[in-house]
Order: structure tokens, then sequence, then C-alpha cells
């Protein structure tokens, strides 16, 4: 009997919890809207971590991308993220078999696919999860016995992490987004370390167009 209640209780709060989302959706759905295709431009702090925070200080980063809905509440962009890197320390490369370090890392980027998911909508917040894969680079200038020269040490990164739309006036489509990034550079051929790049982004994001009642077809 108390198996049963309890059962009946749960099975109560879930009917409930359901129907609250249903509602929420109801209300809060239009609210919305986005257009398939869209651009979105980042701008925020890129946050070496780990081993990498041994080279690199939080640095600039600023991008764009061009996004396309894929399925209901799913979309693939495409990004290019170049970054203004501010180095602590020289980073050691392999060239040619001598061990060499660089004089400055004066630029990077990362660019590759991205897949978002739309998981939770109210009033206030948008809430999606996304994931990548992405290429990055890192451009360094080095010091050789024949001459400076300029490395481009690249390597495949994968990403994890949150955006978050607010409900701004007008219906402009601002965000914040946070993303935990994985970059193995141990494997580059450059690379005189067995280094793994780990790093945390943080952005203000803006998408392009604005939410509009009239993008309701494709929801």
């Amino acid at each position: 009997m108390k198996k049963l209640i309890i059962i009946s209780l749960l099975t109560l709060l879930c009917a409930e919890s359901a129907f609250s989302q249903n509602n929420a959706r109801q209300n809060y759905d239009s609210l919305w809207y986005f257009h398939p295709f869209s651009v979105e431009l980042l701008a925020g702090v890129w946050m070496p971590s780990g081993n990498f925070s041994e080279f690199y200080s939080p640095s600039a980063q600023f991008g764009g991308s061009l996004g396309i809905m894929v399925a209901k509440n799913m979309r693939f962009n495409l990004w290019v993220m170049p970054r203004l890197i501010s180095q602590k320390e020289p980073m050691p490369f392999k060239v040619n078999d001598s061990e060499i370090h660089n004089i400055n890392n004066f630029h990077g980027a990362s660019f590759g696919g991205w897949l978002s998911y739309t998981f939770s909508r109210g009033k206030r917040l948008s809430a999606e999860v996304i994931t990548g894969v992405t290429k990055e680079d890192l451009y360094t200038a080095v010091e050789k016995p024949d001459g400076n020269d300029t490395l481009n040490t690249s390597a495949t990164g994968l990403s994890i992490g949150l955006n978050t739309w607010i409900n701004t006036f007008s219906r402009l489509n601002f965000g914040l987004r946070a993303y935990y990034t994985y970059t193995a550079y141990k494997k580059s051929s450059y690379a005189a370390r067995s280094t793994g790049g780990h790093a945390m982004t943080f952005a203000v994001v803006y998408r392009f167009p604005r939410r509009s009642q009239e993008f309701k077809r494709w929801y």
C-alpha cells in the first residue's frame, strides 16, 4: 500500500511537471521564433587553464558564424573566431629535431562546426547546449639560426558549453555563451611537449535577424 501511494504521488508530480512545461511552451514559445538562417557575432575572452596557462594569459576573442536550422530546436553553425593572444612565457617547439622557443604568439584562430540544441525556454531566457569540433590554430614567430620564421601550429579542438538568449527589448537576440575546449596540441608536428590545451571561453553573442512571429511557420 505504501509503495502504491508513493508511485501515485510520483505519477502526479510527473504529470504536473509535464502540464507546467506544456503551459510554458504555449506561453513562451512565441517569444523565441528565430529565422532558420542566421548570422551570429561574438566578442569575449579566451581563458587557458592547466598546462596552457603556463604560457598564455586570458586573451580577447571575437568572430562570427553562419547558422541554419536543421531540425526543431536544433541549429548548425560554421564558425570563424580570430584570437589576439597574450603570452606569459616562451613556448617550446621542435623543428628539424631541435627545440626552439617562440618569440611571440601574436594571434590565433578557431574555426569549424557547431551544433546547438535548445532544451529550455522561459519568459526571460532560452537555453541551448552547444557542441563543436574545431581547428585551433596558433601562429607563432620563432627565432632560428638563419633568421626568424613563422610556424602555424594547429590541432583539433572539441568543445561543449551553454548558450543563453535573453528576452530583450524589441526581441533583439543578445545572449551569453560559456564553453570549454580541449585541444590536443601534443599531436602537432611542431609541439615539443605533450601539452593538452584546456581553455574556457566567455562571450556576448548577437544573432541576426531578430526574433519575429513571422518565423513561426518553421517551428
